[in-house]
């Protein structure tokens, strides 16, 4: 005779509600949590208003130097020193002329010929440009000239101009030295006058 004995015994399951302080203890951790979040994302704020604060600072510092190198480009006044010494220089110059006119009712051939060169340099006297030397040998027809400037673009023009002066019409400008000075731009210019320009 068999006998079957089942050895599983059924448990019921028994749900217990959650008890008043198992909530609180779940509220304040959900509490601790939020505010965890908060003041992570109030640090991160705080962090990013600093930053831009820093960002702030350094394009007002970029600004400031612009402006500073932006001022320093600004090209210089005339110095009322150097306007002195181009009024002297050009009342030299004037001087020298009555002085070669003078010479040149002697009558002298050499003298003639010389004056005439220093005649093409003077109907062609501009304003903020000044020689400072002028070197000529009649005998191989060379003329030195050496001056000064404010103005780079007035070296030229003087020498196109002094080119329609019966004395350098056909004269060759051999050479010309531009350096720049603390008062401006120094020049110096060989020419090479034709028999006709210095007769």
């Amino acid at each position: 005779m068999k006998q079957q004995i089942n050895l599983y015994v059924r448990q019921d399951v028994v749900r217990v509600p959650l008890s008043a302080a198992s909530c609180v203890l779940i509220f304040a951790v959900s509490v601790l949590l939020l505010a965890g979040v908060y003041g992570y994302n109030w640090q991160q704020q705080n962090n990013l208003q600093a930053d831009v604060s820093a960002l702030k600072r350094e394009q007002a510092r970029l600004q400031q130097d612009y402006e500073s190198v932006r001022q320093q480009m600004v090209p210089p006044k005339e110095s009322p020193a150097l306007r002195q010494e181009l009024e002297r220089v050009n009342a030299d110059f004037a001087s020298k002329r009555r002085f070669e006119v003078v010479i040149d009712q002697l009558g002298s051939d050499a003298r003639i010929r010389f004056s005439s060169v220093l005649q093409g340099l003077s109907e062609q006297a501009i304003d903020g440009l000044w020689l400072t030397r002028i070197q000529s040998d009649t005998a191989v027809r060379a003329v030195i000239l050496e001056g000064g400037t404010l103005t780079p673009d007035l070296v030229p023009r003087y020498l196109k101009g002094l080119g329609q002066e019966s004395a350098y019409v056909r004269a060759q400008f051999d050479q010309l030295q531009l350096q720049e000075t603390e008062r401006g731009l120094s020049f110096l210019v060989n020419a090479e006058l034709q028999a006709a320009g210095v007769e």
